[in-house]
């Protein structure tokens, strides 16, 4: 029983930290329009009809990745504020649980509480 909860404890630590650190994705996306930021502002004093044709071609592809970047961020937002609800509410759980615990142990003791806990732990 103790390394099933060991095994569940782990894999909460491993989607916390996937969570809470900025998913690869999104990171490559940050480190594209740095990227061709840099280029648009090289590209900027540019006259030739390649430079002007290139910059342009270079702000339409900023504007999709900023919207994917958007889109990315907002959706990352929303996991970690589910992985705070679920933390806690698995707090809550854990409360309850221990005063279900102390009432039993004051108010039925014996049978009464090992019959409560085998339902619960199943």
């Amino acid at each position: 029983m103790l390394a099933a909860i060991d095994l569940v404890d782990e894999a909460a630590a491993k989607l916390k930290m996937e969570i809470t650190s900025k998913p690869i994705e999104l990171d490559e996306v940050d480190r594209e329009i740095i990227r061709l930021e840099m280029e648009k502002l090289s590209l900027k004093n540019d006259t030739d009809k390649a430079s002007k044709e290139r910059l342009s071609k270079l702000e339409a592809e900023l504007e999709a990745l900023k919207q994917k970047q958007k889109n990315l961020s907002e959706h990352w937002e929303y996991e970690k504020s589910l992985m705070t609800r679920i933390r806690s509410i698995k707090e809550e759980v854990g409360a309850c649980f221990t005063l279900l615990c102390i009432f039993c142990h004051i108010y039925f003791h014996g049978v009464i509480w090992a019959l409560i806990l085998v339902f619960i732990l199943g």
